[in-house]
Order: C-alpha cells, then structure tokens, then sequence
C-alpha cells in the first residue's frame, strides 16, 4: 500500500538534508541562541533519511524481498549513479591535490601513492565533496539485509533489546568525525533503521496511540534544539570512536521528529500534493546534485555581489538550489528517460 505520507515525509526529508549543506554556503554566524537553536533543528537530516528507508524496507521489500535483486537495483540507481557523479569532484582533488582532510594526502610521489590510492580512498568515503559519505555508508546498509530481515522476524522484545542496546552505543559513539569512517556511522546508524522498520511494522498502533499528541513530539524536538544550542552546540556530534564526549543529544532530537512527522503527516495521507510528490520522487536526485547547485547558486550570487542578512541568503540559496536540482533531474529524465535513473537516481 502506497503512504502519502512517507512520501511527503521524504520530500521533507530532502529539503531539510539540502538547507543543512546550505549552511556552509551562507555566512551565518550562530552567534545567538535562537540562531544555534535552528542550526540543530535544520543540520543532522540524515538521520530523517535512514528512518525513512527503514521504514520502506519493511513496507515495501520485506514481503517480496530477494537477496540478488534487491541489491541489483540498488548497484544501478544508487552505486552507479554516485560513481559517475563522483568522477569530476574526485579527479579535482586528486589532479589538483587539493585535499580535505589529512587522510587523503599522498605518503609519497609515486604515481600509486599520489593518484590511486587518493582515488580509492575518495571513493569508499564519499568524501570528495560534502554529502556523498552517504552512499558509501547507505551501500553498506543494503549488504546488511540479510541481517534486517532476521530482525524483522524476532519477537517483538528482543527487537526492542537489540534497538535499545545499539541506540546506547550510538549515544556515546556520535558520527564519524568528518564522516570519514563509514563503518562508524553504520553503527551509529543502524538503531535509527531498526526504529524504522519497527515503526513500519507497527504503524497502525503508533498512529492511535500518538493521534493528536504530534505536538508534544514537536516541544520535544524544539527544546532540545534549544537545549543543545544553549550548551554552545551547533550541528551533529562528530568525534574518534573511542573517545568520550558525552551525550549525542541530535539523536533524541532527530527522532523525535522522526515521530512528529510519520504521525503529524498521517493526517494528509488521503491529500495529493503535487509539488510534495515532484520533490519526493526526485529526492535521490536532489541528493546527488544538491552540492553542485548548491555550489553554483552561491558562485552566481557572488559573481553579482548579492549579499544581505544572511538568513535571507540561507532561504534563497536553498530554494534556488532544490529548484535547480528539481530541474535538473526532470530535464534528464525527459532527455533520456531510459538512463536518467542510473545517470541521476531518477
């Protein structure tokens, strides 16, 4: 069965990934408590992302699920299109050497040193240009079915166990420091699967139960933002693995409108939004862009020497830049609608 509601939560999902990256596009202080307390409410949206694609592996591949034809099409609309897309960030930092982080540095001036190891090491993290850790990250979820399925079929307390015991750790591991190492971020992530795929399986008894208490999830979300921002925080928490740094508060946070929005947006589930529906179905290929039109809308606003109060230039940043990426993706897709899937993600 088809949910409205996911879907709008996936168009919502999106635009809120996109304004997160658009904080680095924009000249914004956070100097001030409400500005930092919208930064954690806004930064973090992956962890929208990975519930909801929990979420549809239960509804949608559980029943139907077969190992080599699940990952089959994840290789051809979610590898595949990273690979090509990640060609030109990548042979810029490589052939410029103009590297992110230390990781990528050449050990010596050998041609393998110097191009083919950056180049592998580009390409299993992502990190070539922001956003693209996902895909490395996500691709690893996908191998991992298996292991979800097994899940789905264990009785309901030892599913809770599990999810409780991972989200712990996930507590005091935090992201991967730059989002370097993708196996961190699986086991950081993992939990916020599994409450996806039990959401989804229950979805009928969190509908009652939660039905017109959204609000409170809502104040939930909020405060912590707030409390978050009043600590001087701005953003996920990223560190090492083993070191200690308290309490990953964006978490809670993120899943509290995890919940806020499967429930709040079960009330439209029988209203067509057109637009909701455009940006939903073109979401991967948001994603895939995003960074470029992102990069080319802040290049075209400096060009003109547009500039102003900054949170201003934040919204329209990221509305020019999903309208260009909604664009794109639809433009490719008329162009070549056999390959825009494997070209795009749609």
């Amino acid at each position: 069965m088809f949910l409205n509601s996911l879907n709008y939560f996936r168009a919502i999902a999106i635009l809120i990934i996109v304004a997160g990256h658009a904080f680095y596009a924009v000249d914004i202080s956070f100097n001030t408590l409400p500005e930092r307390a919208l930064g954690n409410l806004v930064g973090g949206g992956t962890v929208l992302f990975v519930f909801i694609s929990g979420f549809l592996f239960h509804h949608i591949f559980y029943r139907r699920y077969q190992f080599k034809k699940f990952m089959t099409g994840k290789l051809k609309k979610v590898l595949l299109p990273y690979t090509l897309l990640s060609i030109t960030p990548i042979a810029l930092r490589v052939l410029g050497q103009k590297h992110f982080y230390p990781f990528f540095e050449p050990k010596s001036t050998d041609l393998l040193s110097t191009y083919l190891v950056p180049t592998f090491k580009y390409y299993i993290t992502g990190r070539a240009t922001t956003a693209y850790w996902y895909i490395p990250f996500v691709m690893v979820i996908f191998l991992m079915s298996p292991l979800h399925m097994a899940f789905i079929k264990l009785k309901m307390n030892r599913q809770l166990l599990i999810t409780f015991v991972l989200t712990a750790i996930a507590l005091f591991l935090h992201r991967p420091e730059n989002d370097l190492l993708i196996l961190q971020a699986v086991v950081y992530f993992t939990p916020v699967y599994f409450i996806g795929i039990l959401c989804s399986e229950r979805r009928e008894l969190i509908y009652t139960q939660l039905k017109n208490k959204e609000v409170y999830l809502l104040l939930a979300a909020v405060g912590l933002a707030v409390f978050q921002a009043s600590l001087g925080r701005v953003g996920s928490y990223q560190k090492a693995p083993f070191l200690y740094e308290g309490i990953d508060m964006m978490l809670f946070q993120k899943l509290a409108l995890c919940l806020f929005f499967m429930v709040w947006l079960h009330r439209f589930e029988k209203v067509n939004s057109k637009l909701l529906n455009i940006i939903a179905s073109t979401s991967f290929a948001i994603y895939f862009t995003h960074i470029f039109t992102l990069y080319t809308v802040t290049y075209v606003l400096t060009q003109l020497n547009i500039s102003g109060w900054p949170w201003a230039l934040f919204l329209l940043v990221t509305a020019a830049s999903i309208l260009l990426s909604v664009g794109l993706a639809l433009g490719i897709k008329k162009l070549l609608p056999n390959y825009s899937r494997y070209l795009v993600g749609y």
